[in-house]
């Protein structure tokens, strides 16, 4: 079919506004698509902090920014990301980039955005003197302790305005014997923990300042004991046997047999012997035995009587 040429003109100029009309469909779905895609979390994105090395001098602060590296530049998302001090003790950060040096050493700081689904690591360097002007004690030169009744303490820090600071979470405290005392956190308090009697010296360095602090941990003055000085059984039965502490006050604490300081033996165990998990004393044939038990050096014992069982007879 020939078309006429003024009818040619025609239809070229309606093609040509359809094509139009199409690419422009095909521009405006595609844009979207695009910025979606820029946006989908993990596509094409880079996280990282402004520095690879970050050095602060002991109790100053300095500022981190954390940046998205996309398509379109660099983002600033250091508040709206997760930053965290692998070693708080050494420098610390807040959620707003803001670094502080606590104590020397080096650290890693480590950055991480929901949005993004990214994470980023930088280094921290704590460099510097202690300052000179800063006083740091523990509030006490002398502790006296007994095991297992904690003891809180404080390590203060004056500086040169007079103000005294309570820092002990931010302190490295370290003790010459862990066997004789630990620290403990309890509600948010810090306290020394004893297990054993014994003497030692515990440390807190602060702003490359260092306190010191002697600790006595004294012997329990009291007493322990099972509930009875004699029992009686008949082969397979089992019986419970309770231990307590009694104080010199005389308050009568019970104690968990399970606890790693109880021991316990038995000096026939063809007669008798004592399960450890349960407390119980387990009879397992005729005879006399006797029971020891010891706790923290203290011991207690008693005797174990097992009766032969005796079988009934008919007379026919």
């Amino acid at each position: 079919m020939l078309i006429r040429p003024t009818a040619a003109s025609f239809w070229r100029k309606m093609i040509a506004i359809f094509m139009t009309l199409v690419g422009i469909s095909v521009v405006w779905i595609h844009e979207p698509l695009n910025a979606a895609q820029a946006e989908a979390p993990g596509s094409s994105f880079n996280l990282e902090f402004s520095k690879n090395v970050y050095e602060v001098k002991l109790g100053e602060k300095i500022n981190a920014i954390l940046y998205s590296k996309g398509n379109n530049g660099y983002e600033d998302v250091t508040v709206a990301s997760n930053l965290v001090s692998d070693n708080p003790h050494i420098a610390k950060i807040d959620n707003f980039g803001t670094i502080e040096g606590i104590n020397p050493g080096t650290i890693y700081i480590y950055g991480y955005n929901p949005v993004r689904m990214k994470m980023a690591r930088a280094e921290v360097r704590v460099v510097g003197d202690p300052p000179a002007d800063l006083e740091l004690n523990f509030d006490s030169d002398e502790y006296s302790v007994v095991p297992e009744r904690p003891l809180e303490f404080r390590v203060t820090a004056k500086g040169k305005d007079g103000v005294v600071r309570d820092v002990t979470s931010d302190a490295i405290l370290s003790t010459y014997s862990y066997h004789i005392v630990l620290f403990s956190i309890h509600d948010g308090m810090y306290e020394l923990y004893s297990s054993v009697p014994g003497t030692t010296t515990i440390t807190a360095m602060y702003q490359g300042k260092v306190a010191t602090a002697h600790v006595t941990s004294f012997k329990h003055n009291y007493k322990f004991t099972v509930d009875s000085e004699e029992y009686s059984l008949m082969p397979g039965e089992r019986l419970d046997m309770r231990f307590s502490i009694i104080q010199p006050n005389g308050s009568n604490e019970m104690v968990d047999p399970r606890q790693e300081f109880v021991q316990t033996y038995s000096d026939n165990f063809n007669v008798a012997w004592v399960d450890r998990n349960t407390g119980e004393i387990v009879a397992v044939g005729p005879g006399e035995a006797t029971i020891t038990v010891s706790y923290k050096g203290r011991a207690a014992t008693a005797k174990v009587i097992v009766y032969p069982r005796i079988r009934s007879l008919s007379l026919d």
